[in-house]
């Protein structure tokens, strides 16, 4: 179905598709950081899409432009067909990308690209990809991007163009939803030729790594005007991932409901047993890192591990039963693998995601959760995989996470600089939720002799989680980062419990 953002978008409405988007997350009542988090921009850019919406609109504040937005979802938005043959799932046709070249033999990687782009994005599972071969019919077609969509069956249309002048190759491409003749995504690849097939490579993961989550983030958008008894099974599962982009304990126990939901649905869909996977290894994970900055009492400590181990033990048998009813979705190995690896079962964890990161290369998640693992055992391989996460979805939810991890390792490496300069991107981008990872700022002052700022830092530290002590850090981080970082408060003259 046609959602109404995008129906208004073509029509009536005075806003664009990223405006409605960034209004209709405000009406919820985010803040614009966790906005631009939540649409992988920036909280000036996020502040600017609200100035533009009060203008637009005519209004003055939040409570005026939410309730603009009631009225909005109210009017009357004709229903947009079901894509044939695969119900309510979105299609996805990459076209054959231009030759802008001189030389028509660079058809010929460009060919190449849009097949390794086609079989990579057909490997991800979770949208059907139309065949090559119908979608290299339309070339040299004049179509827009919506007859193409009605022609195909498809919701979204991938196309791109490369231009060789030397041995620098220039390659656009856009990410079009046909329904709304809409622009989702574009970006910009200039490259040195040199090896043809590894920039082929370089590029088609690249690429793959930020479409798959932008599909997520445009499919999980569609469904949150919609009332919840109006859902099908994939705009439920849909409805359960749009919150947990949002990364809350409250928004991961109602994205569990909604996968519950659609598993009653339809017991086969294994995209929601793996979604369910991954969202109760997160809540698990929240629950215990609420004991880092949080008082409790030696009771509260064992109940909240106890349920984040039972929760653990659910993310392994969601995840495994994922990989039963689609052993070919990568997604279901890393929900297992994640759950596996806080039960201190790294060999077998290891093996999980490192299946699911063959099946799905350009999964960051992926990269993330190797790196996670193998910082216990091999610490030295982790900066690489972290930075491959970094590179495959520079706008992704988890970012500052990705980055925070790599300042630890880098940390534990004794690589200061680095270790400081990722630490304050990660609690740049999200001050809120990254306390983990600010003491990685104070221990790399205090190991570069900078004391007098260390000392401000560790005091900021302490006023702001006055529990905070060893023995609770080493619940979630790594031994050598914890060890390290305790000699760093000695320091600056902070002892810290254990």
């Amino acid at each position: 179905m046609q959602d109404w953002a995008q129906a208004m978008a073509v029509t009536h409405s005075p806003l664009t598709p990223r405006q409605l988007e960034v209004l209709e997350l405000m009406a919820r009542g985010l803040r614009n950081k966790e906005i631009a988090t939540t649409l992988g921009i920036s909280p000036g850019t996020a502040k600017n899409h609200l100035s533009a919406v009060f203008e637009a609109l005519d209004v003055t504040n939040r409570t005026e432009a939410a309730m603009a937005l009631s009225e909005m979802q109210e009017s009357d938005v004709a229903p947009d067909d079901q894509v044939p043959g695969f119900g309510a799932r979105p299609t996805i046709a990459i076209l054959p990308f231009d030759n802008m070249s001189s030389d028509p033999e660079q058809t010929f990687f460009a060919d190449g690209l849009v097949e390794d782009l086609t079989t990579r994005l057909s490997a991800w599972r979770w949208f059907p990809v139309i065949a090559r071969t119908t979608t290299f019919a339309l070339r040299g077609k004049a179509m827009a991007a919506p007859e193409i969509g009605r022609q195909l069956g498809a919701r979204y249309v991938v196309e791109g163009s490369t231009r060789r002048v030397g041995n620098r190759v220039r390659i656009n491409v856009q990410l079009i939803d046909s329904s709304a003749a809409s622009h989702v995504f574009a970006e910009r690849y200039d490259r040195d030729m040199g090896d043809m097939f590894g920039l082929q490579d370089e590029i088609v993961e690249t690429l793959v790594g930020t479409l798959e989550p932008t599909l997520v983030r445009i499919e999980a958008m569609r469904t949150r005007h919609k009332k919840a008894e109006t859902l099908d099974t994939w705009e439920t599962f849909q409805r359960g991932m749009a919150h947990a982009h949002l990364q809350t304990a409250e928004d991961w126990e109602t994205a569990i409901r909604f996968y519950d939901e659609a598993i009653t649905r339809e017991p086969t869909f294994a995209p929601a047993h793996a979604a369910r996977a991954s969202a109760k290894f997160a809540t698990g994970l929240q629950q215990i890192a609420v004991l880092q900055t949080a008082p409790v009492t030696a009771e509260e400590q064992e109940r909240v591990t106890l349920a984040a181990i039972a929760g653990w033990g659910e993310a392994v048998e969601s995840g495994r039963r994922a990989t039963e009813l689609d052993p070919l979705d990568a997604a279901g190995y890393v929900g297992m693998g994640a759950g596996l690896a806080m039960l201190g079962e790294l060999p077998k964890a290891i093996a999980a995601i490192e299946r699911g990161l063959e099946l799905d290369p350009s999964n960051a998640v992926s990269c993330f959760g190797l790196a996670n693992i193998l910082q216990h055992t091999k610490i030295e391989q982790t900066p690489a995989l972290y930075e491959r996460a970094i590179r495959l979805s520079p706008n992704d939810p988890y970012l500052h996470h990705f980055e925070g991890a790599l300042a630890s390792v880098r940390f534990a490496l004794g690589e200061y600089d680095e270790a400081m300069r990722w630490a304050r991107r990660s609690v740049d981008r999200q001050p809120e939720g990254t306390y983990g990872y600010r003491p990685i700022i104070a221990g790399c002052l205090a190991l570069t002799g900078q004391l007098t700022e260390a000392r401000a830092e560790v005091a900021d530290l302490r006023a702001q989680a006055p529990d905070w002590n060893l023995k609770l850090a080493r619940t979630l981080g790594v031994e050598a980062v914890v060890d390290k970082l305790k000699g760093a408060f000695h320091l600056a003259g902070w002892d810290v419990p254990e």
